[in-house]
C-alpha cells in the first residue's frame, strides 16, 4: 500500500490547520481557580500558535518551569478526556510531551489510566473519492496517530519511574513505517534515560538512518528531549561538521538548546553566521537565555549588521536587562543606512526596557546633532514607537533644517492619529512644500483629517491647494465627493481642471455626472481633463460599465462628434470600454476619421469587441498608411482572433 509515503511528521502540520478557527476558552480548567501565570499557561496552549513559533513553545516551557505542580495539574486536563477531535487531540500530544520534561512521579497514576483506556480518535476527514481506500486510509491514520500519544504517554511514564514502559518503546524502534518507528525514537529520548541516549546515539551511525530524513530528525530530536549530559559531545561535533546538511546541523543545535547546554552557545552561534537555516539554533540560544546572553552581547560590536540584526531580536526575546546598555552602544555605532539592524535594535531595547528607551530616543531627537536626530526619527518611523509623537512634536517645531524638518513631519504623518490633527493642520502653512504634502497625507488618512480637509481646501488659495486637492482623490473618500462638485462647477479653468483630475484619482463612480457636464465647456482643456478621468474611473469599474452605460453612452456619442482630434480619440477610448452595440456603431463610423490619433484609438477600441465588421475594421486599418494606426491594428486583431 506504500503507507510511509502516506504519512510523515509533516501530516501533523496539517492536523493543526483544524485549530486555526478556535477561539480561546475560559481562564479556568474544569472548574478550577488558577493563578495568573496558570491562565496564560492556558491561553497559549489553546491558542495553538506553539505549532508554528518556537518562541511561544518556549514561553509555555518557562511558564511551567515557574508553576510547578500547577502546570502538570494542567496539562493533565488536555489528556484527561476519551473522545478527541483533531483540535483536541493535537492539544493532547503536546500536553503529553510537555509532561514527560516535568518528571513528576505523581502523574504515573493519571497517565497509566489514560493508556489503559485510549482514546477515540474522530478523524481524520474522508478525503479520498473511493470508499474502499478512503476506509483504508483512515484506518491506518488512526492507528498511526493513536501511536504517537502512545508513544508519548509511555515516555512520560518512563520518567515518572515506570520503567516497563520503556520496553514497549523499544519494541517500536524497528517498526517497518520510518514514521512509526520515528515516534518512537523521540519518545525513546523523552524517557530521559541515559541508555535511551545511547541508544540513539548509535542509530545515527546506521545506514538506514542517515539515509533517511524522517529517522535521522526523530534521532536528533530525540536527544534534544532526553535533556541529558551524555547527548551533548555527539551534538556539539555534529554542528560544527560542515559533511553534515544545514537541516541536520541546525536540529543538533534546537537539541542542545533543550538540554540547556551554555557552553555550546559559542559553537551555536559560529553556525548561524554561515548556514541560511537556523530557526532551531536561534530558538536554541533563546532557550539558553541568560546563560547565552553574555556571548550575544560580546558578539554585538564585532559582527556584520545582519548578524547584529539576529543577536539583537535574540536578546530581545530573552529581555535581561543587562543588555540594555550593549544594545545602545551597538544602536548608537549602527549607520542611518542600515534601517532593518537599526530597527531591530531599537525593538528589543523597548523588549528589555521601554521605559529607558523612550528616553533614550528623545535625547536623540533634543540632541540638535542632525545626523542623530534624522536617525532617531527613522528609526520611531520604522518601528511605529507612536509613545514618541509628543517628541517628534516639539522637535519639529524648533527643528529649522529643512531635510530635518522633512524627515520628522513624515514619520509624525505616519504615526498621527486624530489627537495629532490640530499639529498637522499647523504644518499645512509650512513654507516648505513637502512638509505641507506630508501634512495634507496624513490629515487625509483620518477621518476627522478628511472633515477638516474638505471645507480647508473649499479656499483654493491655501498654500498647496492643488496638492490637497489630488490627495483628497486619492483617498478615494465621500468627503472628498462633494469638494470636487462644488469646484466643477466653478468658473475659473484650474478649478475644473484640478477637480476633475482629483475625481479620475478617487475612481469614484459617483462623480461621472458632474464630469460629464463639463463635457460642454468651452474649454478645451477642461474637457480633456474631464475625459481623462472619466477613463481612470471606468477603469475602476469595468466589471459595472455594461450595466451602467445608459448613464454615459447618450454623451459620448454627442461628443465623439467633437472638432478636437484628441477629444474624438479620447472618447472613442471610452466608447470601447463601454462594449455595447451602440458604441461599436460609433466607432466603426470613427475608422475613417482624418485623424491618425482617432484612428490608432478606434483600432484599440475595437479588440474588445468580436463579429465580422469588427475583423474587417481592423483588416482594413492594419494598412493603414500611418505605421503607429497599422502597429495597433495588428495587435488589436491578433487578439480578436484569439479570442475568436
Amino acid at each position: 500500500m506504500g503507507t510511509n509515503r502516506l504519512i510523515s511528521w509533516q501530516r501533523l502540520v496539517f492536523l493543526f490547520l483544524f485549530l486555526s478557527w478556535f477561539v480561546l476558552g475560559k481562564a479556568w480548567i474544569e472548574g478550577r481557580e488558577i493563578s495568573e501565570s496558570g491562565k496564560q499557561l492556558v491561553k497559549l496552549i489553546r491558542s495553538a500558535e506553539w505549532q508554528s513559533d518556537p518562541d511561544i513553545q518556549i514561553q509555555i516551557e518557562n511558564i511551567l518551569t515557574e508553576i510547578g505542580a500547577e502546570g502538570e495539574l494542567i496539562l493533565q486536563e488536555f489528556l484527561d478526556k476519551k473522545r478527541l477531535d483533531a483540535r483536541d487531540y493535537s492539544l493532547a500530544l503536546y500536553a503529553a510531551g510537555l509532561l514527560c520534561r516535568l518528571n513528576h512521579q505523581q502523574s504515573a497514576a493519571f497517565l497509566k489510566e489514560r493508556l489503559r483506556e485510549g482514546y477515540t480518535l474522530l478523524f481524520p476527514v474522508s478525503i479520498l473519492k473511493d470508499r474502499r481506500e478512503n476506509e483504508l486510509w483512515q484506518t491506518f491514520e488512526r492507528n498511526y496517530y493513536q501511536h504517537l500519544l502512545t508513544m508519548v504517554i509511555s515516555a512520560g511514564l518512563v520518567r515518572a519511574g515506570e520503567d516497563f514502559y520503556l520496553g514497549k518503546i523499544k519494541e517500536m524502534l524497528c517498526h517497518p513505517e520510518p514514521e512509526w518507528a520515528a515516534a518512537a525514537l523521540v519518545a525513546l529520548g523523552q524517557t530521559g534515560k541515559k541508555e535511551s541516549v545511547q541508544t540513539l546515539i548509535e542509530f545515527l551511525s546506521e545506514k538506514e538512518v542517515k539515509e533517511n530524513q524522517v529517522l535521522m530528525e526523530a534521532c536528533l530530536r530525540g536527544l534534544g528531549e532526553s535533556g541529558r549530559w551524555e547527548a551533548v559531545s555527539v551534538l556539539t561535533n555534529l554542528v560544527q561538521n560542515p559533511t553534515w546538511s544545514f537541516r541536520n546541523r541546525d536540529l543538533a543545535c534546537g537539541a542542545l538548546g533543550r538540554i540547556g547546554v551554555a557552553i555550546a552557545t559559542p559553537f551555536i552561534m559560529e553556525f548561524i553566521k554561515k548556514s541560511p537555516v537556523t530557526e532551531e539554533a536561534e530558538s536554541a540560544l533563546y532557550r539558553l537565555g541568560l546563560a547565552a546572553t553574555g556571548y550575544l552581547i560580546a558578539a554585538l560590536p564585532v559582527s556584520s549588521p545582519p548578524e547584529t540584526r539576529k543577536w539583537a531580536g535574540i536578546l530581545g526575546k530573552i529581555r535581561s536587562p543587562e543588555s540594555l546598555s550593549a544594545l545602545m552602544a551597538a544602536w548608537e555605532n549602527m549607520p542611518v543606512t542600515e534601517a532593518e539592524t537599526l530597527s531591530q535594535i531599537t525593538e528589543s531595547m523597548v523588549a528589555v526596557a521601554p521605559e529607558e528607551t523612550r528616553l533614550f530616543l528623545e535625547k536623540k531627537l533634543s540632541g540638535g546633532e542632525t545626523a542623530c536626530v534624522l536617525k532617531a526619527a527613522k528609526v520611531i518611523g520604522c518601528t511605529k514607537l507612536i509613545s514618541l509623537r509628543p517628541a517628534l512634536i516639539e522637535t519639529l517645531a524648533v527643528c529649522s533644517e529643512n531635510k530635518t524638518r522633512q524627515v520628522l513631519a513624515g514619520v509624525l504623518a505616519a504615526l498621527a492619529d486624530s489627537g495629532d490633527i490640530i499639529h498637522l493642520k499647523d504644518l499645512l502653512a509650512d513654507e516648505d512644500e513637502t512638509v505641507r504634502t506630508v501634512a495634507f497625507s496624513a490629515l487625509a488618512n483620518l477621518k476627522e483629517g478628511r472633515q477638516f480637509l474638505a471645507q480647508y481646501l473649499l479656499d483654493y488659495s491655501v498654500p498647496g491647494w492643488e496638492k490637497g486637492m489630488r490627495i483628497m482623490g486619492i483617498a478615494g473618500s465621500e468627503e472628498g465627493r462633494a469638494l470636487f462638485v462644488h469646484f466643477l462647477k466653478q468658473d475659473r479653468e484650474k478649478q475644473k481642471i484640478v477637480a476633475a483630475l482629483a475625481a479620475g484619482d478617487s475612481g469614484d463612480w459617483e462623480m461621472v455626472e458632474g464630469l460629464l457636464a463639463v463635457l460642454s465647456e468651452e474649454s478645451l482643456a477642461v474637457r480633456k481633463t474631464a475625459l481623462y478621468a472619466l477613463e481612470q474611473i471606468f477603469l475602476a469599474n469595468v466589471a459595472f460599465l455594461r450595466e451602467r452605460s445608459d448613464q454615459f453612452l447618450t454623451r459620448l456619442l454627442a461628443v465623439s462628434q467633437d472638432p478636437d482630434p484628441e477629444i474624438r480619440s479620447r472618447t472613442a477610448t471610452l466608447l470601447g470600454m463601454a462594449r455595447q452595440p451602440v458604441a461599436l456603431k460609433r466607432i466603426l463610423e470613427m475608422v475613417d476619421d482624418q485623424s491618425g490619433e482617432v484612428r490608432k484609438s478606434v483600432a484599440e477600441a475595437l479588440a474588445g469587441y468580436t463579429g465580422d465588421r469588427v475583423r474587417q475594421a481592423l483588416t482594413r486599418l492594419a494598412g493603414d498608411r500611418d505605421s503607429q494606426v497599422s502597429h495597433q491594428a495588428e495587435q488589436s486583431l491578433r487578439l480578436f482572433l484569439r479570442a475568436d
